[in-house]
């Protein structure tokens, strides 16, 4: 059992569910009628621009003295695009963009547009519904980057690379785009996954790297980040993150992040920094790090779409926003949230988020649609106000992990005491054998002290451990036959199988049972196919009694004494690992054992048919049909065949005798018996072959590397016209 002070260590979390403002050391800035009573003001761009529109986004320059947002372009020349100067606290409006352009995303740039150094070199650049903008700051207007062979609209932009480029998205498209000195270059980015749909571009600065952020439709959603040098015009996937079932808006990789890996693949470096935050839909936003690892955090209810994010100068902390004037400000280091959503005095969607250095004082611009027929945008200062902060640190506790016949009750929690009549655990189950009715519930038993409500998802992964024990072995996708992984969502009761894909193990159901308010059982209904691996423990014995779970006496419901890997201590069976996780990042880890009976089977309709063959006394001929014997088979075996008895005339009684037949398939090739009966059979695939890793059943051909069909000859010797008749035999047997 896992020593409870480095479990709780293992699992700490933090999830706000009251709200606070923090000050962070900066005087009050106030604007117009702000008295420091609340940390937004809003301003009616209605009257400060000439504006009615929505603005979508926006971006600081890099010394924070100057801003841009930009949206609908609905008056030419006169809305849509606006420039903010940060000391002198002004907006001004910027032409040069079409009626009817909409720009989802905007970017500071280190770059030249013009292709040699001057006032533009540091600059915005804008993705639009049609082409891509740059602000040409000498003339104070939009100028459109020529030689634009994409499939707009765009939907975001990246140029904080350098090198006179940077990158631009569709949703199904990445360019490249780069000033050659006489001429804009478009070049399309490869290596993104057919038909994924692309959300957000990122800069990485420890690689000086572009990041992808893209979504494909793999079980549930697929959330993929492809990365690559600046400048390179083909990336490759990074990092995942598997059956997360929402869609993403925008996400921002940590600017001080420390990689020391290859920029493909995983980055590894320091874990506690190398990581990127992503905002969903339905409130949530995810902490996706390097290796894979993740923490999902729910800010608000399923209705509110999170649509964008940005670090604050460091990165301390983030600001994020969304639907319903939802702001949050969030502290990576210690997971606190922090509500700084004001509906009273906006409650407008907020489509972007544009936030100026911590130290400045921190400041942000909200760019957002318009609230009754009215453009505005709210700003966010950092303000010492007193509120209340509620901090949890409850995670969730697997119980126990069992593994029950179908005959159980799934609906309620099944007692301890009872548990060895129905228990598979710590023992062997059967496979179905094609009758489609041995299923099985491997049942997990969860409590969170916050309530059920808190969990998040339940993931089962199980292997054959090829006899190592204490987890050396782990999961992998390594054969239908040899593992599975199960998922269920708590979000919206949902379940799913992630391997197998191809029905050697089948997920049919996953039945949720609250127990009471704090506690739920999950059952998860599965099918083993014929020739799921045998497993028989050591020399046929587990290290625990068959039906007992791991760790306690016999009947008593010891908490968590299955979250030790010293669980998986017997060889040869298939290890489990479940695990259980809650809104706020924590986690609970759960192991145990359980094996499969042998099974193999050979019937009559596995055959290629009755044999048969016609010709002259003394010439080889070949007898049909020609064909696989097809069979199952779990563990090792062997196939072989022999004639049973020489053949005999039906109306001369004389004999073909057995050594005049031959046989070859499998592994055999050509070979003649030497007689009738078993004494004498030949190995179509020899003692012991191994069961194969993938598939339903088992034939000549697929049984191993370049087996085949079978063939029989016979050459009938000197003897009388007649029908002669006889049997073939074949026989299956395991070891």
């Amino acid at each position: 059992m896992m020593d409870r002070e480095r479990l709780v260590a293992a699992v700490f979390a933090l999830l706000v569910v009251g709200g606070t403002l923090f000050g962070g050391g900066a005087a009050l800035r106030t604007r117009g009628a702000d008295t420091g009573s609340k940390p937004l003001e809003v301003i009616d761009l209605g009257s400060a621009l000439g504006a009615n529109n929505d603005y979508l986004c926006a971006a600081w320059s890099s010394d924070y003295t100057v801003a841009m947002m930009a949206g609908e372009v609905s008056v030419a020349g006169n809305d849509g695009v606006a420039l903010y100067d940060y000391p002198t606290d002004t907006w001004s409006l910027v032409p040069g963009a079409p009626v009817s352009e909409v720009f989802e995303d905007i970017d500071f740039g280190f770059f030249s547009p013009t292709g040699s150094p001057g006032p533009d070199s540091n600059t915005f650049v804008l993705a639009g519904s049609t082409d891509v903008y740059y602000y040409n700051y000498t003339l104070g207007h939009l100028e459109v980057i020529p030689n634009n062979p994409s499939s707009a609209p765009f939907v975001a932009i990246s140029a904080q690379g350098g090198g006179n480029s940077f990158y631009v998205a569709t949703s199904s498209e990445v360019w490249y785009v780069y000033n050659s000195g006489s001429a804009w270059v478009w070049e399309q980015v490869t290596g993104i996954a057919s038909g994924s749909t692309i959300y957000d571009l990122d800069y990485y600065p420890y690689y000086s790297d572009i990041l992808i952020l893209a979504t494909q439709v793999d079980g549930p959603l697929e959330t993929d980040i492809y990365s690559s040098y600046w400048g390179s015009n083909a990336v490759s996937l990074m990092v995942n993150m598997k059956n997360f079932p929402y869609t993403p808006t925008r996400f921002k990789w940590n600017p001080q992040a420390s990689g020391s890996g290859s920029r493909a693949g995983t980055l590894g470096g320091d874990p506690s920094g190398d990581y990127c935050l992503i905002t969903y839909e339905k409130g949530r936003v995810l902490r996706l790090y390097s290796d894979g690892t993740n923490q999902t955090y729910q800010l608000t209810g399923d209705s509110i779409t999170l649509n964008d994010i940005d670090w604050i100068g460091t990165p301390n902390e983030v600001t994020v926003a969304g639907d319903a004037g939802t702001i949050y400000r969030f502290q990576p280091l210690n997971g606190v949230w922090m509500n700084m959503s004001d509906t009273a005095s906006f409650n407008g969607d907020i489509e972007g988020v544009a936030s100026k250095e911590y130290s400045s004082p921190s400041f942000h611009i909200l760019p957002s649609r318009m609230v009754g027929g009215v453009s505005l945008l709210p700003k966010v200062y950092d303000i010492n106000v007193a509120q209340g902060i509620t901090v949890n640190t409850l995670y969730p506790h697997i119980n126990y992990i069992d593994l029950y016949d179908n005959n159980a009750d799934p609906w309620t929690d099944i007692p301890a005491d009872n548990a060895g009549a129905f228990s598979h655990i710590n023992g062997q189950i059967d496979v179905d054998p094609g009758t489609l009715n041995n299923d099985y519930y491997l049942t997990v038993n969860i409590t969170h002290n916050s309530g059920v409500s808190d969990l998040n998802y339940t993931l089962v992964q199980a292997w054959y451990d090829g006899g190592a024990t204490g987890g050396a072995s782990t999961y992998g996708a390594t054969g239908g036959n040899l593992a599975f992984s199960f998922n269920y969502s708590f979000w919206n009761n949902s379940f799913w199988i992630e391997y197998p894909t191809t029905g050697e193990i089948e997920l049919w159901n996953v039945i949720s049972a609250n127990v009471n308010a704090t506690t739920v059982v999950l059952s998860f209904d599965f099918l083993p196919r014929q020739q799921v691996r045998n497993a028989s423990g050591d020399a046929g014995t587990f290290n625990e009694s068959a039906g007992k779970r791991y760790g306690g006496p016999d009947g008593v419901w010891d908490v968590e004494d299955q979250s030790s890997v010293n669980a998986l201590n017997t060889p040869y069976t298939w290890d489990i690992h479940v695990v259980v996780r809650d809104h706020g990042g924590g986690r609970a880890d759960a192991y145990d054992e359980f094996g499969v009976f042998k099974y193999t089977s050979l019937a009559t309709s596995g055959l290629p048919g009755d044999l048969y063959g016609q010709g002259p006394p003394n010439v080889e001929m070949v007898l049909f049909p020609v064909g696989n014997v097809t069979f199952y088979a779990n563990c090792e075996y062997a196939l072989s065949t022999y004639i049973q008895a020489d053949l005999v005339g039906t109306n001369t009684g004389k004999v073909i005798q057995a050594a005049n037949f031959s046989v070859e398939g499998g592994t055999l090739s050509k070979t003649a018996f030497t007689g009738a009966t078993q004494t004498n059979q030949q190995y179509l695939l020899p003692q012991w072959t191994a069961p194969r890793d993938n598939g339903f059943s088992t034939n000549t051909t697929n049984a191993v590397f370049g087996g085949s069909s079978v063939i029989w000859y016979c050459n009938p010797g000197i003897v009388p016209e007649d029908y002669y008749t006889g049997s073939a035999i074949y026989v299956l047997a395991h070891n």
